[in-house]
């Protein structure tokens, strides 16, 4: 039972996430804001590097995730994933402007 609400609470939450990028995406956005949440990501990602790992001693077998987290978890990576590789198939679909173009993408 575990194993199916965590694919609900995935699927759902995964639905709700792309309806309100979907909503962002469509209000007009600014170079110049857009180049700042860029090189503030950036920065965040950089100082995050930076922190050392921490060895926390012998490893546990479980720490305390259930079956309910690892699957909500995990699907809910997959769907996204899954939205990516379709909105970047649809974008290189788009740009592509000969039959023989895209069948030799296709087949590749």
């Amino acid at each position: 039972m575990a194993v199916i609400l965590g694919i609900l609470v995935a699927t759902t939450a995964n639905h709700l996430l792309a309806a309100a990028a979907r909503a962002v995406g469509r209000l007009p956005a600014q170079p110049k804001i857009l180049r700042w949440i860029l090189g503030i990501s950036f920065i965040a990602l950089a100082v995050w590097v930076l922190v050392p790992d921490k060895a926390d001693g012998a490893p546990r077998a479980a720490d305390g995730y259930g079956a309910f987290m690892v699957t909500a978890t995990t699907f809910f990576m997959a769907e996204m994933g899954d939205k990516t590789q379709m909105w970047r198939w649809h974008w290189r679909r788009s740009i592509t402007t000969s039959l023989p173009s895209l069948q030799a993408r296709l087949l590749a």
